[in-house]
């Protein structure tokens, strides 16, 4: 109690550029990012958001996108959509029972279910809190809730420090990196807006030396309970100091939605899927999901492969391209 006190008086009274106790801040900042975090996935679990992505590097730059999501508190649906003809291309619903991708026809004009898979709730978790990250960054990292990640076995916090931003007020900055074998391991920060409910700002990713991995991200006036609403997510990375664009997420409308449940339920897609004769679970999901998450796992955002091998390296980064 003593030192969370302490704490958070070392937070109000300091100016610009503050680090103090990593042990002490670390405590006190997991104890206040998880009360608001929790405030912001409230509010975006119960959106509806419509966003514009593009494909910047790679042998997808150019590429275009658009993605409408709707959260149901725990249930979750993102359609991408034919930029040329607005058509639905596949939907992803996630449930606590049941989680599929169903994909439809893009060369025929009727245009119907062709393929459905089901997929585990931790890989249809991943596929969203990656490929939709408007409706996620907020309080994720990659696919992890960012109070969760602190949490883990193999991560620490190594320090905790404060500033003052000319758009967001007063910041703070958490710098963290993995355990592996009892010893530091890759390493990344993340920058937080404490005068807005703790939003996610920036994220940046070190794997080695001189590569790293990063988003941005952007916030306008509007407020949901005080919960500002993503405007803009950014991600690049950075070799010897130069930085690249890799994918940019626009929104382009938003609304808070309480949707019916009929939205979230996969019968009608298993129904009709059957009616065509075209129900397929032999494919991976790789190949599924390609339009929608693909290249963005693999060119935008590969951290998540850290998490589970920690020599995974920056040469195949480079090597893999989306299929």
């Amino acid at each position: 109690m003593a030192a969370g006190a302490l704490a958070t008086m070392l937070v109000l009274l300091g100016g610009s550029h503050q680090q103090h106790d990593s042990g002490v801040m670390a405590t006190w900042f997991r104890a206040n990012y998880a009360r608001e975090s929790a405030r912001v996935e409230q509010v975006y679990s119960r959106l509806g958001i419509e966003m514009r992505e593009v494909e910047l590097t790679g042998c997808r730059a150019g590429t275009i996108r658009h993605l409408h999501y709707v959260g149901g508190g725990n249930r979750f649906r993102v359609d991408t959509l034919d930029v040329a003809t607005g058509r639905f291309k596949s939907t992803f619903i996630a449930t606590p029972d049941e989680n599929l991708i169903v994909r439809r026809g893009e060369a025929d004009r009727a245009h119907l279910v062709r393929a459905i898979e089901d997929v585990s709730l931790d890989r249809m978790t991943e596929l969203m809190r990656i490929g939709v990250p408007l409706a996620f960054a907020p309080y994720c990292w990659v696919e992890y809730r960012i109070c969760d990640l602190f949490t883990k076995e193999n991560v620490r916090i190594r320090e905790v420090s404060f500033d003052d931003d000319p758009d967001y007020g007063r910041v703070c900055d958490v710098q963290w990196h993995f355990v592996d074998a009892g010893r530091d391991g890759r390493f990344g920060r993340l920058r937080f807006a404490m005068e807005h409910s703790w939003v996610l700002l920036q994220t940046t990713f070190q794997l080695d030396a001189t590569y790293r991995l990063g988003a941005t991200f952007s916030y306008g006036e509007e407020a949901i309970d005080g919960v500002p609403i993503i405007t803009v997510a950014d991600y690049w990375s950075e070799q010897h100091g130069e930085r690249k664009p890799l994918r940019q997420i626009t929104r382009e409308s938003f609304a808070p939605v309480t949707p019916t449940p009929d939205l979230f339920d996969p019968f009608v897609y298993k129904v009709a899927a059957r009616l065509t004769a075209a129900v397929d679970t032999s494919h991976d999901w790789a190949g599924t999901i390609t339009p929608f998450v693909l290249g963005s796992v693999l060119v935008g955002l590969c951290v998540p492969w850290s998490l589970r091998r920690f020599g995974w390296s920056r040469q195949e980064h480079e090597t893999v391209s989306p299929t």
